[in-house]
C-alpha cells in the first residue's frame, strides 16, 4: 500500500514539475515573440526619424537658397524587387537605409540640375554584406520628380 502511495506522488510530483516546465516554456515563446515584434517596431521607427530629420534639414536649407518657383527634391522612395531570396523585414529595412543614405545627397536639389546616369551608378551592381550574406543591388528604375523614387533589384551572391 505504502508503494502506491509514493508511486502517486511521484507521478504526481512529476506532472506537476512537466507542466510548470512546458508552462514557462511556451510563456518564454510568446514573450520572446512579443520582443521581437517591438524591436522590430522600435528599429523601424528609428530609421524613420533619422530620415525624416536628413528630409527636414535638407529642405529647409533648399528652401532658403532656391527661388520658389524652382522644382525641387522632397522624398525619396525605395522599392525593393527580391530576386530568389525570402523578404526579411529587418533586411529589408537595411537595405532602405542604406540606399536612403546614397541618395540624402539628392534631397533639396533641383530636379533640373540632376543627372540621371550618375544616380543610377550611384548603387547599381554595389554590393551590401548583412551579418555574413552578400547581397547585389542592381537599379531598375527611377523616377525623378519632387519624389525621387528608385526600383532596385536584391539578389544574394
Amino acid at each position: 500500500m505504502k508503494t502506491v502511495i509514493v508511486k502517486f506522488l511521484i507521478c504526481s510530483i512529476a506532472g506537476l514539475l512537466t507542466g510548470i516546465l512546458i508552462g514557462c516554456t511556451v510563456m518564454s515563446a510568446l514573450i520572446s515573440y512579443r520582443i521581437d515584434s517591438y524591436h522590430e517596431k522600435i528599429v523601424s521607427l528609428e530609421n524613420v526619424i533619422e530620415e525624416s530629420e536628413i528630409k527636414y534639414k535638407k529642405l529647409k536649407e533648399s528652401l532658403e537658397e532656391l527661388d520658389k518657383d524652382k522644382f525641387i527634391v522632397k522624398d525619396i522612395l525605395v522599392y525593393l524587387i527580391y530576386d530568389d531570396i525570402e523578404e526579411d523585414t529587418f533586411d529589408k529595412i537595411e537595405f532602405e537605409k542604406h540606399i536612403k543614405t546614397q541618395y540624402k545627397n539628392v534631397l533639396g536639389k533641383e530636379v533640373n540640375s540632376l543627372d540621371l546616369e550618375l544616380l543610377v551608378e550611384v548603387v547599381d551592381r554595389d554590393v551590401f554584406i548583412i551579418e555574413k550574406d552578400q547581397y547585389r543591388l542592381r537599379v531598375d528604375r527611377i523616377l525623378l520628380s519632387d519624389v525621387f523614387k528608385i526600383w532596385v533589384t536584391v539578389k544574394m551572391i
